[in-house]
């Protein structure tokens, strides 16, 4: 199969889909600061990267890996990622997998604040225990101040909080383990071999 990845994401605001963006881009090999080589000769190659909203996802076929993101809403995935990831959950089990979600828990960036994202997506692990990620990305969102009038009053903090740093410099540390294969991807059942976007919990 040529090398062609999906980037799929499910947002309620907006903000991810910008996220999903700045992955594809570095994957794709056109983000700042890349030089991607998927030659033996060195030369550089665009691998190619569709984003799509998850709704707009029926067949997984033309792709080599997938990377599948999502906001939460009530401290879960939105409806349509968690079925994404459950009517796909056979042709995923056969592919690098990379999982994000963009949060605004997320500001802060505290091991208190991981850990509750990370709880927020814990449920993935059953719901779709065929799915072997090889990345984990928790990243804050955005949420827009001309929405206060129809949000609840304890939403917020308001105003684009995304590090775009941090989420490229996860999308090109992933890259790698999106285009080897089954044969360099870890198997493991839970989080604890998946490259992170952030400092390891495991140990404290």
């Amino acid at each position: 199969m040529s090398k062609r990845i999906l980037v799929a994401y499910a947002t309620g605001a907006g903000s991810t889909v910008g996220v999903a963006e700045a992955i594809a881009e570095e994957i794709r090999g056109s983000g700042p600061g890349t030089s991607p080589s998927d030659q033996t000769d060195g030369t550089a190659t665009e691998i190619p990267v569709d984003v799509l909203e998850v709704s707009a996802v029926s067949d997984l076929r033309p792709y080599s890996a997938v990377v599948v993101g999502s906001s939460i809403r009530l401290g879960r995935w939105l409806p349509e990622a968690v079925t994404f990831l459950e009517t796909h959950q056979s042709e995923l089990a056969s592919l690098p997998v990379a999982l994000f979600t963009t949060c605004l828990t997320m500001v802060d960036n505290t091991d208190a604040s991981r850990r509750t994202v990370l709880a927020y997506m814990e449920p993935l692990l059953h719901i779709a225990p065929k799915i072997l990620p090889v990345g984990i990305g928790l990243f804050a969102g955005a949420l827009d101040p001309n929405m206060r009038l129809i949000m609840p009053t304890d939403a917020g903090p308001y105003g684009d909080h995304r590090d775009w740093d941090a989420i490229r410099r996860w999308a090109h540390e992933i890259r790698p383990r999106l285009l080897v294969g089954d044969d360099g991807r870890p198997i493991h059942r839970d989080f604890s071999d998946a490259i992170l976007s952030f400092t390891d919990l495991s140990g404290s």
